[in-house]
């Protein structure tokens, strides 16, 4: 153990594994993240994690519902995490299924095409809904052709080339014990981990060598407009700009200010674009890293008619932030903000097992509340000012809309 409380150790085979005790709970959730995701696929692979994420599963339904004990995963282009929360005396059956169920898949033949279609089903449906989908072509958008610009669901008509084969491959290479993270938070046996874990490394055998990272070089953002047309009375906007990776020195000082471009009431986009004057009916900003690259988003949606001036109040905004930088209250009032939110986030076992998990993931992400804690308030207006001073808000723009705007609307909107 750590002062923090935190237990953690690597096994011989390669794993990760933190663990952080809550003996006043009565729940433990158990997850697993994995490097496996579109960023990491080759070009004829794409969409084999999200169709392995299903697959993983193959069979355990049934017996993880018996102890009532619900399965969950989600994606991203870097990593696929699985998880699940059981009650206390249940832990050391569910970590072992958790682990059995990633480390030696059945991956039977008989059920991949259920597990193909249902893959594709949900690209489809992500494809339908707009604000997810212009978050997706956004990055097409600045990101051009390289992997960073896929997205974590796939392309809906690309899963009919992908066989069994190719997917299988995907697995033994990326599902390497060294290119995962295993997090534990709530009350569990200490004798029983340990026994689970060293079962772990005796059967759980692969590559020891480090994680399987992106190859390419740190993806650059270009300025870019992408605008899916569509007769329809609302549009859907989202902006980018160039952020940064989780390590970097500027990572909170980005967060703060995101929050205080969109990050609801009491916001600059949220008091002057919808309250004062009405133009959207949603307007929202956020902060997205990944382990070489991120990027700062403003999402709208608005009424086709007020679109385009929702666009141009945005970039006076941002031009404001960077003649004139943010005030001492701006920035305490959004690092409340993001702490009230960490506190409320971090209040179940799942949450705090998808910290440990991004912690674990990304190396310098704090792990533990009181170190994130910690983070935010240490960001001053200074590194705020400075930080708006290294990354231009609107010489590097990305738009992407679905909705009744034509591509040259946006760029006449946003020379304006």
């Amino acid at each position: 153990m750590e002062n923090s409380g935190l237990f953690l150790r690597r096994l011989t085979n390669g794993l990760s594994v933190i663990a952080m005790p809550q003996a006043d709970v009565e729940t433990v959730s158990v997850g697993l993240l994995t490097g496996a995701g579109a960023r990491l696929e080759e070009p004829w692979e794409l969409g084999s994690s999200r169709i392995l994420e299903y697959w993983i599963w193959d069979g355990l339904s049934t017996e993880l519902a018996d102890l009532g004990i619900h399965k969950k995963s989600a994606p991203n282009i870097e990593w696929t995490r699985y998880w699940v929360t059981a009650l206390a005396p249940y832990f050391a059956q569910t970590l072992r299924t958790l682990l059995q169920a990633v480390s030696a898949p059945g991956l039977q033949e008989r059920s991949f095409a259920a597990f193909r279609s249902l893959a594709a089903h949900q690209a489809a449906a992500r494809e339908n809904e707009p604000q997810a989908c212009t978050a997706d072509l956004l990055r097409q958008a600045m990101g051009g052709t390289q992997p960073i610009s896929r997205s974590a669901y796939g392309r809906s008509d690309g899963y009919g080339i992908l066989d069994p084969g190719t997917v299988r491959n995907v697995y033994e290479r990326l599902y390497q014990p060294a290119n995962c993270v295993l997090a534990i938070v709530g009350n569990y046996s200490e004798d029983h981990l340990e026994k689970l874990l060293d079962d772990c490394q005796n059967n759980w055998k692969g590559s020891t060598s480090s994680a399987c990272f992106p190859s390419e070089q740190a993806p650059l953002w270009t300025p870019g407009i992408i605008a899916k047309e569509r007769d329809a009375n609302q549009a859907y906007l989202t902006l980018g700009i160039p952020g940064v990776p989780y390590d970097d020195a500027d990572f909170f000082p980005l967060a703060v200010l995101v929050q205080i471009i969109g990050g609801g009431d009491g916001s600059r986009l949220y008091e002057e674009i919808r309250q004062r004057r009405g133009l959207v009916y949603q307007i929202r900003s956020s902060l997205t890293s990944f382990r070489d690259a991120g990027l700062m988003t403003i999402q709208l949606g608005s009424r086709k008619e007020s679109a385009l001036e929702a666009l141009e109040q945005i970039i006076l905004e941002l031009w404001r932030l960077e003649r004139d930088g943010v005030t001492e209250r701006e920035v305490q009032s959004a690092k409340n903000q993001l702490i009230k939110q960490m506190v409320m986030r971090s209040e179940s076992t799942v949450a705090r097992m998808n910290t440990l998990l991004t912690s674990g993931w990304y190396p310098k992400y704090p792990s533990t509340l009181e170190a994130m804690r910690r983070s935010i308030e240490g960001v001053t207006t200074g590194a705020v000012s400075e930080a708006i001073s290294r990354h231009a808000l609107t010489n590097s723009l990305g738009i992407a809309s679905i909705g009744p705007l034509a591509a040259s609307d946006l760029k006449a909107g946003a020379i304006h």
